[in-house]
């Protein structure tokens, strides 16, 4: 649940990996994952971005996001991947997914050239190429709520909402999956969850009085949302920012401020 790089040698037995962030790596070969073993490995919702295969004494550049080298062991040893992302990596050879996987479904790869089980509109994933790239639309790996960094989806992101939760009640972060966004049209047999460690998560202003003051409140798992006040809601022009940085306390923004004669107005703005 964390940005880091992860080696798989020889072994055997399964290994699963969920709701992790793999990101800002660099390697000869798998940036964020290299996989040379005689078990199992199975990735589900997680976020690989950001990281390099690169040449250094040996001149490997396979699999930028996640290379897998289970060439030659016993016939259907791979991958499983499902519900992730893996784009914005880069390598000379399969800049985000190097060698043979199987699908679980619902993942975004930005370039599956170099790469075999991943085909775009099979299994509900969606699968880019050198010349035709899928762009991911994460954010810079940052404190977006919870215990660890993560990548935001960013508005637009072809990951909101194109996935299945299979189960899992959040993400990376603890915040709730799926929540479904009405406003987006699921994936076909999805739920609404988001693919990847990241789901997206509207907050819900809460309002209490404490006299002298009033205490509005909304998570911090729903980063960048700005508050703003309005005398009148006949005014429509009249909505401006609440001027101040809001206290986190626990997994909550807090702002407080003085009851004003007359009563106010608050919103949240996305970002």
């Amino acid at each position: 649940m964390r940005a880091l790089a992860v080696a798989w040698p020889f072994g055997g037995g399964a290994t699963e990996v969920t709701n992790w962030t793999f990101s800002g790596n660099t390697a000869r070969a798998g940036g964020g994952i290299y996989f040379d073993n005689a078990g199992s490995l199975a990735v589900d919702h997680c976020t690989i971005v950001s990281n390099v295969a690169a040449p250094g004494l040996i001149p490997a550049r396979f699999g930028g996001g996640i290379a897998n080298f289970t060439t030659g062991i016993p016939t259907g040893i791979r991958i499983s991947i499902g519900d992730t992302i893996v784009a914005g990596n880069a390598g000379a050879s399969g800049p985000d997914v190097y060698g043979g996987f199987t699908s679980g479904g619902y993942n975004l790869i930005g370039r599956g050239d170099n790469s075999t089980g991943l085909t775009n509109g099979v299994n509900h994933d969606m699968v880019g190429s050198l010349a035709a790239p899928t762009n991911a639309l994460v954010g810079p790996l940052q404190d977006n709520g919870g215990p660890t960094p993560t990548h935001a989806l960013l508005s637009g992101s072809p990951a909101i909402d194109q996935g299945i939760s299979a189960g899992l009640a959040s993400d990376q972060r603890g915040a709730q999956r799926p929540f479904d966004l009405l406003t987006v049209a699921n994936a076909a047999g999805g739920d609404g969850t988001d693919i990847g460690a990241y789901e997206i998560i509207l907050p819900r202003l809460g309002i209490q009085l404490v006299v002298p003051n009033v205490v509005l409140s909304w998570t911090t798992y729903a980063p960048g949302f700005t508050l703003y006040s309005n005398n009148s809601l006949a005014n429509s022009g009249g909505w401006t920012p609440v001027p101040g940085v809001p206290a986190i306390v626990g997994s909550q923004y807090n702002e407080v401020l003085p009851v004003t004669p007359g009563g106010v107005f608050f919103r949240l703005r996305s970002p």
